[in-house]
């Protein structure tokens, strides 16, 4: 599938404590795209707070489109239909990061926990608020060069207990 590699928030952007064995596809970001993913941990945690816990939060870079990062998010209170939810982001977004952040996000993509893309993420990595580095590889039907997943855990909705009437 790819390689994986946790980036911890503290060395991001930090290369004097890079590990000595940290490869080119090791390296830690550096520069806008470390300041962006540290701004959408942030963004995370608030919407999380907020609205509730997020299934997968992270930024995609398709191979089909150099440059330009998805921000993918997919959630049981997310729905791709109702525009308010993805209002809601946006403006998060908007006043969080940077103008030289914003355009490196091509557009908010609004999956279903369901949806296969989703499924290949929670099967690849297991994080909550935190920062994993994935390689090139296959999510679903989509080609990705690279991506950081801040939260990818499989949510279980508790069973209500029901009760026999007599």
């Amino acid at each position: 599938m790819g390689t994986r590699i946790a980036v911890p928030a503290s060395r991001m952007g930090n290369t004097a404590e890079r590990l000595a064995d940290d490869s080119i596809r090791r390296i830690a970001p550096q520069g806008v795209l470390a300041s962006l993913l540290k701004k959408l941990l942030k963004l995370e945690r608030e919407c999380s707070i907020e609205k509730g816990p997020f299934t997968v939060f992270g930024l995609f870079l398709r191979e089909e489109a150099p440059n330009r990062w998805d921000l993918v998010v997919s959630a049981d209170w997310l729905d791709r239909d109702d525009r308010s939810l993805l209002v809601y982001l946006a403006r998060k977004m908007t006043a969080l990061l940077a103008s030289s952040e914003r355009i490196m996000v091509a557009r908010i993509a609004i999956m279903s926990p369901k949806d296969d893309f989703i499924q290949t993420v929670l099967d690849s990595v297991r994080i909550e608020h935190g920062l994993e580095q994935l390689g090139q590889g296959e999510f679903g039907q989509v080609s990705i060069e690279r991506a950081f997943v801040i939260t990818s855990l499989r949510r279980t909705r508790a069973k209500r207990a029901t009760r026999k009437i007599r």
